[in-house]
């Protein structure tokens, strides 16, 4: 394993990181939720479930937005009495604060390791398509490793200044200079229970001898994996399993005792056993 790059303290500010990326992040969330969500009612998947909702909690929907209708059609899957018919209502009486902070791209974040690849890169090309700069950076998690992704459009380099990872330790080379494309660099989170976060800076350089250098930036979120709210997250789930006839009676009374929650095949769908769900953020 190399070395870290740059390893820098949590507590750091990053104010001069402050990037428009996070808005184009929100818009186009919408398009990985609706995926994970038709994957969810296909598998009862518990983690998607809570990715769902944490997106739900912390994204602002106007009447008639993109991904209103979706969002409206997903609060069914987080209450026992079916679909609201205003998203304002589901979040005053479901969602805690403990839910209302993964704005911009920690919800995308979290959607995107639930996501198909291909609906990723749909995603990816609406954001591209968003970004001032024409730079933004995303990463996927694996069991053990973390590969960001710097999209860069447009026909001008990019010089690397500066990158700063705090929790994320370095496997491959930092870049010194980026083409346009795609850019791949792996980490490794020193702290899975901690969030981690990427930041980058540095010019776009002039494509010819009359033009002019400027800066530009990309910054992303990696929250740590998220746990459900409160108690009623995995009672709602139980009962949701089981009115899908995913578990028997016998299974949710027991599930219920021990406090306890399905787990169902990520793929499938498939009845795998049962977790502990006794540690709430709320």
């Amino acid at each position: 394993m190399k070395k870290a790059m740059m390893l820098i303290g949590s507590t750091i500010c990053f104010s001069a990181f402050a990037s428009p990326d996070q808005t184009a992040f929100q818009q186009c969330n919408s398009i990985l939720a609706d995926d994970v969500f038709q994957t969810y009612e296909r598998t009862l998947n518990f983690k998607s479930r809570v990715a769902l909702k944490k997106w739900l909690c912390s994204t602002d929907f106007a009447a008639g937005s993109q991904g209103y209708d979706s969002a409206l059609r997903m609060t069914s899957a987080f209450s026992t009495d079916g679909q609201y018919d205003d998203l304002q209502r589901w979040k005053d009486g479901h969602c805690e604060e403990s839910d209302k902070t993964f704005d911009g791209s920690k919800s995308s974040h979290l959607l995107i390791q639930h996501a198909k690849s291909y609906i990723t890169e749909e995603w990816a090309q609406c954001v591209e398509r968003k970004v001032d700069d024409h730079l933004f950076c995303y990463g996927v998690e694996t069991d053990d490793s973390v590969l960001m992704t710097l999209r860069l459009s447009g026909y001008r380099d990019f010089e690397v200044s500066k990158i700063q990872t705090p929790n994320l330790m370095a496997l491959t080379e930092k870049p010194r200079e980026i083409s346009p494309g795609k850019f791949y660099i792996s980490y490794e989170k020193r702290n899975p229970a901690r969030d981690a976060s990427f930041h980058l800076q540095g010019l776009r350089l002039a494509s010819s001898w009359w033009g002019k250098d400027y800066s530009a930036s990309c910054s992303y979120q990696l929250p740590r994996e998220p746990k459900p709210s409160n108690y009623m997250d995995c009672e709602q789930f139980r009962i949701q399993a089981l009115n899908a006839d995913k578990i028997t009676f016998r299974q949710y009374r027991y599930m219920k005792d021990s406090n306890m929650v399905p787990l169902f095949d990520v793929y499938d769908g498939s009845f795998k056993g049962q977790y502990s769900c006794d540690i709430y953020e709320g």
